[in-house]
């Protein structure tokens, strides 16, 4: 699972960036599913946690290290552009595989 927290104000820029990212990881071997949810929280921001299960943690990985990723980082989500407050992988148990 992951969350991605940001300023309200740049919201509909994350949600288009979570969006395109979720397209290219479907296509990405190893990938079973990717579900979005949407969290705010008190200080005026926006979240979106994101669970998604793989075939194996070493899928993940490919996918985390993967060009196609970095590359839609670098060109749909410049940090100089849209900071994010938040972005953590959240690993609740040590035998679960990764997500998203």
């Amino acid at each position: 699972m992951t969350r991605k927290s940001v300023p309200r104000i740049y919201f509909s820029r994350l949600n288009a960036f979570q969006t395109d990212l979720t397209q290219e990881v479907s296509r990405f071997p190893g990938c079973l599913n990717s579900q979005t949810f949407v969290d705010a929280d008190e200080h005026n921001h926006l979240s979106l946690l994101t669970m998604s299960s793989w075939l194996t943690t070493d899928s993940w990985y490919q996918w985390q290290n993967s060009y196609e990723r970095n590359e839609l980082f670098l060109k749909s989500w410049p940090a100089e552009e849209f900071p994010v407050v938040n972005h953590t992988i959240l690993r609740p148990n040590p035998v679960d595989v990764p997500l998203l």
